[in-house]
């Protein structure tokens, strides 16, 4: 007797479950995309005249971390397309330099997206500033969320794209890095 209301439940749990199928309509749609810094691009160090010694350094900053979250929304027929909404949030470690004199120091970032063989889809620059109080000499830096919407086209997946965040480099600050990564 005590067999009968189990599996009474069960025939039933699995019918009410299988009513809940238009939830898993397109699970792998709801996988977010990918976020990733490249090495080359996750410091930055900014001199001071035309030095190049530690002695010249104005500040340094080191991309310290990227939480993401994304949710998608889609259209009226799910069988369609839709966009994804990614919510990016940069966090930042920034140090003052022994040639730094006015406390402060500019952080040029970007954020992409792009698809998943790196054919670019968006990209935004942004600037964080860190100012440094009294005898702080270290400080994380935390900016703003940034926010991407991409369209999604029918049958794409959030894991057919990928994000990248990385300092906005000039050509020589991307060569001072690559040099000093290539000797670790």
């Amino acid at each position: 007797m005590r067999r009968v209301p189990f599996v009474a439940c069960a025939v039933v749990g699995g019918l009410a479950l299988g009513g809940c199928e238009s939830l898993f309509d397109k699970p792998e749609t709801m996988l977010c995309p990918s976020v990733a810094v490249p090495r080359d691009l996750s410091e930055l160090v900014a001199f001071a005249g035309d030095g190049r010694d530690l002695i010249d350094v104005d500040y340094a900053g080191r991309i310290a971390d990227v939480n993401s979250e994304c949710r998608f929304l889609f259209d009226d027929d799910a069988r369609t397309g839709g966009t994804l909404e990614v919510t990016v949030r940069p966090r930042f470690e920034a140090e003052r330099g022994n040639a730094d004199t006015d406390r402060a120091g500019a952080l040029p970032y970007f954020v992409a997206v792009t698809t998943a063989d790196r054919e670019p889809r968006q990209k935004q620059q942004f600037t964080v500033l860190a100012r440094f109080p009294g005898n702080v000499t270290r400080m994380r830096v935390d900016d703003t969320p940034v926010r991407l919407r991409v369209p999604l086209r029918d049958g794409q997946r959030g894991t057919d794209f990928e994000i990248y965040v990385g300092f906005q480099l000039t050509p020589e600050q991307l060569a001072f890095n690559r040099r000093r990564f290539s000797r670790r």
